[in-house]
């Protein structure tokens, strides 16, 4: 694997410059049985799959934790309801506002959690959404820990309920 990602510049290149899949000049990979794999060609499918290979990073130690608005598929942004943030304030649907608003931002922590304003993101036992602070024992007894899925859907990880609005209306929680 060492190798592959020594060579992966070059490899890289030819796959891009390579015409109906064929490779010119082969590409030659030494192999870990000392034996050198030859590469000649490539079908489209491994072509786009080879693309999204991952390089290894031993210093990758800062991974970032964006800061956005969360926007359902009805345009509305996720809320913290008249900006207050006192624990069991409710999470709602609201016209997007400029990035300046501080109840429509949320950073995507590394933890799991879904933080504005430092306090977490919590869903309920009973199915709402509400803002509470993230070390209390409510906090831990809920869930508050979030995955961010492929298509866009937030799942809560303790009640596998995705993060929605009922009819995705104005104001709902």
């Amino acid at each position: 694997m060492f190798t592959f990602e020594e060579n992966w510049k070059q490899l890289s290149t030819r796959i891009q410059e390579s015409v109906g899949g064929v490779i010119y000049p082969a590409f030659v990979l030494p192999a870990a049985s000392n034996k050198n794999v030859t590469l000649t060609s490539i079908t489209p499918t491994l072509g786009r799959n080879i693309a999204l290979l991952l390089y290894v990073c031993d210093s990758c130690t800062n991974i970032p934790e964006p800061t956005v608005s969360i926007i359902g598929r009805n345009g509305l942004c996720v809320d913290v309801y008249s900006n207050l943030y006192y624990d069991t304030s409710p999470i709602i649907m609201w016209p997007c506002k400029s990035t300046n608003n501080s109840n429509q931002l949320w950073t995507l922590m590394n933890d799991g959690t879904i933080r504005s304003q430092g306090k977490c993101l919590t869903a309920l036992v009973i199915g709402a959404a509400v803002i509470y602070n993230c070390t209390t024992k409510l906090a831990a007894s809920s869930s508050i820990s979030w995955k961010i899925e492929d298509n866009g859907n937030i799942i809560n990880k303790d009640y596998k309920l995705a993060l929605h609005a009922d009819g995705g209306v104005l104001g709902v929680n």
